[in-house]
């Protein structure tokens, strides 16, 4: 288990029960122009349509721990967020830029095993990183071992549903993020299905979902050869420090 950023745990609490593909393309009619949400400027590359940064489901645990002035705990549950990061330094640049998109709170983020594992795998070993933990908010990066090998996909959307289920049970909030596009490799066959079962169970879950499968086809066909996944850390906290924003801002903190 590796861990960044604040060491919170006295906080410990106890818990309540290439181009776009037509369908993607769909989803960002409506979206708005490119760009990051809030006031950061866009690194260069890594513009993609608003819409990618907005979570249909509000943070309401980790919205709490910033309300409440105390560190706000992430758990990452799958392969790294942004491309290759070296040992020990795995979620830093998500609490970064969560930190400078937030000022005044502050970030823990610990993540378990990197590895592409079966989701049904996952939820058994997030079970218990999350006992050990107790995060405000858990981001799922799933189906990247069952679009490589080949998966029963119902078996596999019922395996987030529970996961999802647990982990809302348990009083954390959740973001399930679907696989990286690949350029130059025929995913849509193969990964397509799987972000489809990925986005209904979160639609099903009421949690939120990041589609980073389409941010990452997006950058690919509108920066070649730019920084692509290198840029999912940033968007990733602008799409949550954009909910934490609204949320602060209707508490009137």
């Amino acid at each position: 288990m590796e861990q960044t950023g604040t060491d919170s745990g006295a906080c410990r609490r106890t818990r309540g029960p290439n181009r776009l593909s037509g369908a993607l393309a769909a989803l960002v009619i409506g979206m708005g122009s490119a760009g990051w949400a809030g006031e950061h400027p866009t690194p260069p590359g890594c513009a993609v349509p608003q819409g990618f940064l907005r979570f249909s489901h509000g943070l309401p645990a980790s919205a709490g721990a910033v309300a409440a002035g105390r560190p706000m705990r992430i758990l990452i549950v799958g392969s790294s967020l942004g491309g290759l990061e070296r040992k020990g330094t795995r979620g830093a640049r998500l609490r970064a830029a969560l930190e400078d998109r937030l000022p005044g709170a502050a970030v823990s983020v610990a993540s378990g095993d990197p590895g592409a594992l079966p989701a049904a795998v996952q939820f058994e070993r997030m079970r218990a990183d999350f006992e050990e933990q107790v995060p405000d908010l858990v981001i799922w990066q799933a189906g990247l071992s069952e679009a490589v090998g080949g998966a029963d996909l119902d078996a596999f959307a019922e395996d987030l549903r529970r996961g999802a289920a647990w982990v809302t049970e348990h009083g954390a909030d959740l973001v399930l993020m679907d696989p990286p596009f690949v350029p130059g490799v025929d995913t849509e066959q193969a990964y397509w299905p799987i972000v489809q079962r990925i986005r209904e169970a979160a639609e099903s879950a009421g949690v939120a979902i990041f589609p980073r499968y389409a941010a990452t086809q997006h950058l690919a066909a509108s920066a070649p050869g730019g920084p692509g996944r290198g840029c999912i850390p940033g968007l990733l906290a602008d799409a949550i420090a954009s909910v934490l924003g609204k949320s602060s801002t209707s508490s009137g903190n």
